[in-house]
């Protein structure tokens, strides 16, 4: 897997450690471990962002038992999206707010090729950094 440097590295080690305790305080009672491999996963390089492609980049020694946990993370796991969207939005905000009063927020899409139909998100829409209709990922960018 190819490595951030240590500062981001510790950044997001505490970031995927505070939405882990802030998913648990919830009722989650999923593998720690595994969430914060898997946003490793979909974070870092790498062409196909599904759970095999992922735990083969995060561990090449044993890639099943890392598909395993991402897997189990993935279908038993039951927790509650707006509990990582607020802890995201709390955790952002002071860091987009420390430049200055936000007077505007652009929103814009970003969308990321994918192959196959598998990964989570996936939709068939007009992806623009390709230019025509192709299976992707759709994001939403604040700035």
């Amino acid at each position: 897997m190819e490595a951030l440097d240590p500062e981001s590295e510790a950044r997001f080690d505490a970031f995927s450690n505070q939405v882990a305790e802030a998913l648990r305080l919830s009722g989650w009672s999923g593998s720690q471990g595994a969430l914060c491999g898997y946003c490793s996963g979909l974070l870092l390089p790498g062409e196909r962002k599904s759970m095999e492609p992922i735990a083969a980049r995060l561990d090449p020694g044993r890639p099943e038992a890392c598909y395993a946990s991402i897997q189990r993370l993935i279908t038993d796991s039951e927790w509650d999206a707006q509990v990582v969207l607020d802890f995201s939005r709390a955790y952002a905000l002071p860091f987009i707010s420390s430049r200055g009063r936000i007077e505007a927020w652009i929103v814009d899409d970003t969308s990321f090729p994918r192959q196959g139909r598998h990964s989570v998100g996936v939709a068939h829409p007009n992806c623009g950094c390709r230019g025509n209709h192709q299976n992707c990922q759709v994001a939403k960018t604040f700035r």
